[in-house]
């Protein structure tokens, strides 16, 4: 009688592997992952230092942590594996253990070099290595050193090789996503990329609100705190929001159920709920696909983001209240009567330059080999199919053939006829009939689309924000009444209506609207020449300030 073997839980651990992997899809995910282990693992009392390096042919990263001997590092290579820090009671960010997978969402080659207590360890491990265990087997990695005696200090070395995209770093945006996870919480680390130092940098606040959580839900979500701060104007996308953290560790970015508009775009600032660090049940409040969200099933996560909905929909409600009020005043409603002008100055200008590029295109068919052509045209609508008929959808009207005809008596006008019949009903007869040829002409007022037209406002946005600032969510001109250059121009007197600071005012958004151009322009064609950027930029600048006569 032959024993039968027991149905047993497995895993294909290539597949596994390089699926985890996927996780870690971008640049900035996979730079953190390695950051955070070397933040995590210290040695006693001092700070890291991690250093960067991004190139088109590899990545580096670097820290002076605590290292790892040979047990650490084959512990590091176990999947979904324990977190020593966690075990020992420490709150680090790893959890899931799927960290060693990271460099092959972007890479095909990964070597660690680590030194801990005067034993160098290095291993390598190739994308072809794990591929070739098909039959779901552990793989090995390559030992290229193995407790190697060295003068060394403790820490480690990931080198990333092979990369999938070379072309695509993504250095900036790595930057920006390493100093949001440092956040607040971290700033005793030194985290180096390319050189340079990642800082958190707080935006400029105007008001803040601090609010406890009612006892109810107390109970829910344990000892919580919220604090919201008020920007003087709309923040952008990765600063705009409440930073959810447990125990200093950033887990999500949030406004809750309200959208990201209004009064909610100027709100940052965070909320504190170590419970989703020490919760155990299930489901739990994250998950192993680093997307920075949490789950809203889990019930701790779900009330906290519901009692931060409720406060920032009261906060926000305020917000707005006060802004009304604000725009009732003369001061507000003078500058938004000179925004309204500016605006229309600026997009008769936008118009110009639409007519311009479709007569080129017309008349030349021109089609230029760097794509600058092509970009623009992205950037000013559909201009190649542009006709003497389009040039009426510009400001002022135009007319449209129909393709009707008027036929049988015309409606009334309102007014009670003589027949007593009321004018908002139909007199009997015919109405419209379809005809063969275009009949008459209807007349049509231009209504610009938001898409393709710029708008003014003047803001008090504090003396240490910039003098302007262009939004491109709305494609809207910000200038800053606030900037020491606008408030030296209103004087003493606070004069806004003298010509010099009218002037200056003018200047201020005509620049800032000749940059937006080409930060359309270059957001659209990366590769664009900077040369032919700069002759764009004076041109628009020197075309537009011939205009401020009309103005005065």
């Amino acid at each position: 009688m032959t024993t039968r073997k027991r149905i047993k839980v497995t895993t294909h651990v290539a597949r596994d592997f390089l699926q985890n992997s996927d996780y870690f899809s971008t640049m900035p995910k996979v730079v953190w992952e390695y950051v955070s282990n070397a933040l995590d693992n210290p040695r006693e009392g001092e700070p890291v230092e991690v250093k960067v390096v991004m190139t088109p042919d590899r990545l580096a990263i670097a820290d002076n942590a605590s290292g790892m001997d040979e047990g650490a590092l084959a512990r590091f290579f176990q999947m979904h594996g324990y977190n020593v820090q966690r075990q020992r009671g420490r709150v680090v960010r790893g959890r899931f253990g799927t960290g060693k997978c990271a460099a092959f969402g972007i890479a095909k080659t990964l070597r660690i070099e680590t030194v801990k207590n005067g034993l160098y360890n290095a291993v390598e491990l190739t994308r072809e290595r794990i591929e070739a265990a098909k039959d779901g087997s552990p793989f090995a990695v390559d030992e290229l050193a193995v407790n190697a005696p060295t003068d060394a200090g403790d820490g480690t070395t990931v080198i990333i090789g092979r990369l999938l995209n070379p072309r695509r770093l993504d250095v900036e945006e790595t930057r920006r996503y390493v100093e949001r996870h440092l956040g607040r919480h971290l700033q005793g680390h030194r985290v180096f990329i390319n050189g340079h130092l990642c800082e958190f940098l707080e935006p400029v606040y105007i008001k803040k609100y601090e609010v406890e959580p009612p006892i109810d839900v107390a109970e829910r979500i344990g000892p919580s705190h919220l604090v919201v701060k008020v920007s003087p104007s709309p923040l952008e996308s990765e600063l705009n929001g409440l930073d959810v953290v447990s125990h200093g560790l950033w887990h999500d970015t949030t406004t809750g159920d309200l959208p990201r508009q209004g009064m909610v775009r100027r709100v940052f600032g965070e909320v504190t709920c170590d419970l989703l660090e020490t919760w155990e049940g299930e489901p739990s409040p994250f998950d192993n696909t680093r997307n920075n969200t949490l789950n809203l099933a889990n019930p701790v996560a779900a009330t906290l983001l519901g009692w931060v909905s409720s406060e920032l929909r009261r906060i926000c409600g305020e917000l707005e209240a006060e802004e009304r009020d604000h725009r009732r005043s003369e001061e507000a409603r003078r500058f938004k009567r000179e925004a309204q002008r500016l605006g229309r100055l600026l997009n008769e200008d936008f118009s110009q330059l639409r007519r311009e590029l479709a007569r080129i295109h017309r008349d030349t068919g021109l089609q230029l080999d760097d794509g600058r052509t092509e970009q623009m045209q992205a950037l000013i609508g559909e201009v190649a199919a542009a006709s003497d008929a389009d040039a009426a959808l510009l400001p002022g009207g135009g007319d449209l053939p129909t393709e009707y005809q008027q036929a049988g008596p015309q409606r009334g006008d309102g007014s009670r006829g003589a027949t007593g019949a009321v004018g908002d009903e139909p007199k009997p007869g015919a109405g419209l009939l379809p005809g063969d040829q275009p009949g008459s002409y209807r007349r049509r007022d231009f209504q610009p689309r938001t898409a393709e037209t710029f708008a003014v406002e003047f803001v008090h946005d504090t003396w240490e924000r910039p003098r302007s600032h262009y939004d491109r969510d709305t494609r809207t001109i910000r200038v800053n009444l606030d900037h020491p250059q606008l408030v030296a121009a209103r004087g003493v007197n606070n004069d806004t209506e003298s010509e010099g600071f009218r002037q200056i005012a003018y200047e201020i958004a005509f620049v800032e609207y000749a940059l937006a151009l080409m930060t359309e322009e270059a957001h659209r064609d990366p590769a664009i020449n900077p040369h032919d950027l700069l002759y764009d930029l004076r041109r628009t600048v020197n075309r537009i300030a011939a205009r401020v006569p009309e103005l005065l």
